[in-house]
């Protein structure tokens, strides 16, 4: 991790917050409180849950099933590279420390939750997905225009009327796969 990663979201002990000891770097967004009820609650069953975390971005979820529900191993992705490599950064640094093993993670190249090859995530018995949608009924239209303005931004960002566009493709998106040959 270079110095301009540890600036992206470095702390100090007087403005702790509850996903410190999970993520040192989280870019221009704090892991929000619906990450926080998510990565509490998701239901990791300890040394044996194996999860794709999809969208990862500061792989807080993915980082706190590790550290504080003992899940057995996870896997990043994230549609942009920027992201895996924040993740990579956060889960380095537990990795260092000796709080989690390196066989413990794993990335996969950043792109489309749509483009993960099935046998990938049939490797695993549980998926997080935490996409950052915006419900345009409730966002400002000056917000929305930047949105629209950024091909990439407004692909994931605008969520439709009810924030919940992305969510509907990723179910799918998974109730199409199939298991792979050598699966079944």
């Amino acid at each position: 991790m270079d110095q301009s990663d540890a600036q992206m979201g470095a702390t100090t002990a007087a403005s702790a917050k509850w996903f410190d000891a999970y993520v040192s770097c989280y870019g221009t967004e704090e892991p929000s409180p619906f990450a926080k009820a998510m990565a509490e609650t998701i239901p990791i069953e300890a040394g044996k849950t194996k999860l794709l975390d999809i969208g990862c971005g500061s792989g807080i979820i993915g980082l706190y099933a590790l550290l504080a529900r003992g899940a057995h191993s996870v896997t990043f992705t994230d549609l942009f590279p920027k992201w895996l490599h924040v993740a990579q950064c956060n889960a380095d640094i537990r990795v260092r420390a000796g709080a989690i093993q390196p066989s413990q993670v794993s990335f996969t190249k950043a792109g489309q939750f749509a483009r993960l090859d099935p046998e990938i995530v049939f490797q695993h018995n549980l998926l997080s997905f935490n996409p950052p949608q915006l419900p345009t009924a409730l966002v400002e239209e000056d917000t929305l225009l930047k949105l629209a303005a950024d091909p990439i931004q407004s692909g994931f960002r605008i969520g439709g009327r009810d924030g919940l566009r992305i969510v509907r493709n990723f179910l799918k998106w998974y109730s199409s796969l199939t298991l792979p040959d050598s699966a079944s």
